[in-house]
């Protein structure tokens, strides 16, 4: 019952933020202040142009914990059917009553495209098991509002019919209560690009 309440909160409390003309200015939206306000979804069809909005890019839901992930892109169009990505800004939002203080530790790009499918990989951090001054910072910082991490210089030319896969590396050590025979874990796999 409590899956079904979350999906339904996740089709109806997201709001889909999308650009009608050149002419209009973005401004550039601030992470969302909780798990319901989530300000995007869409069924995994990432907006590499639009640098305004953050867009979910891992959705877990199961009886034992409920997160999804978000980013932000900034990069350039090159041409009609190229991307050139350059960064990709990170944040982590739980939806279960025990969270945790969960962060997106560090991602990265694979450096060869799989089948026309660019992987990039996602480490997650509890800092819960941290007490050092990094760990409180981070805490003080996702407080505020601000991205978890920003993957810079990436540099990944997508070409319109790519695929962009992100893969969490460390999932069962950050949330080892989650069933392992359950596969795919979450909707992070095959998400098609636009720009």
């Amino acid at each position: 019952m409590r899956t079904l309440i979350l999906v339904f909160l996740f089709l109806t409390s997201f709001n889909h933020y999308s650009q009608t003309t050149e002419e209009e200015t973005c401004v550039r939206k601030s992470l969302p202040d909780s798990f319901e306000k989530l300000n995007n979804f869409a069924p995994l069809v990432y907006k590499l142009s639009d640098d305004c909005s953050y867009q979910p890019i891992h959705i877990e839901i199961s009886q034992k914990t409920s997160f999804t992930i978000i980013g932000r892109f900034s990069g350039q169009k090159i041409n009609a059917s190229q991307f050139r990505l350059e960064a990709i800004e990170f944040a982590f939002y739980e939806a279960t009553k025990a969270q945790k203080p969960i962060v997106v530790k560090k991602a990265w790009a694979e450096l060869e495209k799989k089948e026309g499918m660019t992987i990039v990989n996602i480490e997650l951090e509890d800092l819960s098991k941290c007490k050092s001054s990094r760990c409180k910072a981070l805490k003080d910082q996702k407080k505020k509002g601000a991205p978890d991490y920003t993957a810079e210089n990436l540099g990944i030319v997508l070409n319109s019919d790519d695929i962009l896969d992100f893969h969490l590396v460390n999932l069962e050590e950050v949330f080892p209560q989650l069933p392992k025979d359950v596969f795919p874990k979450g909707r992070h796999c095959n998400g098609s690009v636009t720009f």
